[in-house]
């Protein structure tokens, strides 16, 4: 999203601020350094050094975690974030925030108040069903600006419509357990036709006589 919005001529940074497990810089290939969590407890006072471009996309920048601190939740409470947020404002057109998942921490609920509206991820096959019903309520209660869904990961089956099924979960852990849950994929037509009429029954009633 952030390369397509810097091709449109936007300069864009992101902002890697899933503190607690950041992926950002790893999945850019961009080695890690000092970032955010240096400029909130004030061991560095210039964003600019921090930002670094990334490699091959135009107007594109991101702003890594830094050193994952050992209070990640009362990082986010302070006045330097403020701060943060204003300067980026005034010089680039988008500022995308990539937080942690909504529902397992409060961290972007903290990080609501600086944005203009909010991307909620659902990956075909891997996000639980149950976790979906959070977003209305998200909705419903105004608790983060201007909801909006993106569905990611969707596999098509010519003819067939839309295909895969969850079998798989994504652990975010922080000792609470998996964001997302293992779900097992519906049956398909002839599992529920041995199911209706239990061969296993028959045979069995069979040798019995």
């Amino acid at each position: 999203m952030g390369a397509v919005l810097a091709l449109a001529g936007k300069k864009t940074v992101i902002l890697e601020f899933d503190i607690r497990k950041p992926k950002v810089l790893s999945g850019l290939g961009i080695s890690k350094g000092p970032g955010i969590t240096n400029f909130l407890v004030g061991k560095s006072n210039n964003l600019q050094e921090l930002i670094k471009p990334v490699p091959g996309h135009e107007n594109l920048f991101v702003l890594g975690c830094g050193p994952i601190p050992p209070n990640p939740a009362e990082l986010l409470l302070d006045p330097r974030l403020d701060d943060m947020f204003a300067w980026l404002r005034a010089n680039y057109d988008i500022v995308l925030v990539d937080t942690a998942p909504v529902g397992m921490v409060s961290d972007a609920m903290t990080l609501s108040k600086f944005a203009d509206c909010t991307l909620y991820l659902v990956r075909q096959g891997h996000t639980f069903k149950k976790q979906v019903a959070l977003i209305d309520e998200f909705y419903q209660e105004n608790k983060l600006p201007k909801v909006s869904i993106i569905i990611n990961d969707v596999k098509v089956k010519p003819g067939y419509g839309y295909y895969g099924y969850g079998r798989y979960g994504y652990g975010y852990g922080y000792g609470y357990g998996s964001y997302y849950e293992e779900e097992t994929p519906p049956a398909n037509f002839f599992e529920r036709l041995l199911a209706r009429f239990d061969i296993r029954k028959i045979f069995g009633n069979r040798k019995r006589k």
